[in-house]
């Protein structure tokens, strides 16, 4: 994680530019950052990865907020575990990807929502990966107004565990894909709901430019309000 100010934002389009401390800048999408009221001058914390393309992506914007609350990152991955999520990480091995994802100091055993997203998407990488089907969890590269393909709606069918080529289990040739994902979620809902399942689309408010989707029962989720929430 790097440190940069805000040299440029239009508000209209929802991009601007970061310079960061060593000089260099980079364009962003409002999409990956966690405010949306974006002050030239302002001062932030922006992790970079990698674009489809190949080329450096600023996936992660974090600017200070008051109300940003933080847990500890053992009683996050505590919580995890009690709703089957990063089960193959103990405390030990997220402190380690904090470190390399986050680059998180070796005392910094915090989180807060922003971050906790970071480390999930770390954790489960990007589409219906093995991790992704067993854990039925799903992460997607996102922004608002992209249109995608129905690629995606195969990596829904498959962590949902149905059959992606059975006419059943896809939306019409029409469906709208474009903007937010959270209509297809509500589309296997409804599919969800027909048949007979209890699980539901559940979502982790992430505020970058990924969108993640949790298959569960509601029924059996274990919220904690004095914590970060887990779904929405």
């Amino acid at each position: 994680m790097a440190r940069a100010t805000v040299k440029e934002f239009r508000p209209e389009a929802g991009f601007g530019t970061l310079r960061f401390d060593d000089g260099t800048e980079m364009p962003f999408d409002v999409a990956a950052s966690n405010k949306r009221d974006i002050v030239v001058g302002a001062p932030c914390e922006v992790t970079v990865g990698v674009g489809r393309t190949g080329r450096p992506k600023v996936t992660l914007v974090e600017f200070a907020l008051r109300d940003d609350r933080e847990v500890s990152l053992a009683r996050f991955v505590a919580h995890a575990h009690e709703n089957g999520l990063l089960v193959e990480w103990t405390a030990e091995d997220a402190e380690r990807a904090a470190r390399d994802v986050l680059g998180k100091a070796r005392g910094s055993r915090t989180l807060n929502k922003s971050s906790a997203a970071a480390l999930l998407e770390a954790y489960y990488e990007h589409g219906a990966t093995d991790r992704a089907r067993r854990e039925r969890v799903i992460v997607l590269d996102w922004h608002q107004g992209q249109e995608t393909t129905t690629d995606i709606v195969t990596e829904f069918a498959r962590v949902a565990g149905l059959d992606e080529r059975d006419p059943v289990a896809r939306p019409d040739p029409g469906f709208d894909l474009t903007g937010t994902l959270q209509p297809l979620a509500e589309w296997y809902d409804e599919l969800f709901e027909r048949t007979g399942r209890p699980e539901r689309w559940l979502t982790f408010p992430t505020e970058a430019d990924f969108e993640v989707f949790v298959l569960r029962d509601p029924q059996t989720i274990r919220q904690d309000e004095t914590d970060l929430p887990l779904f929405s």
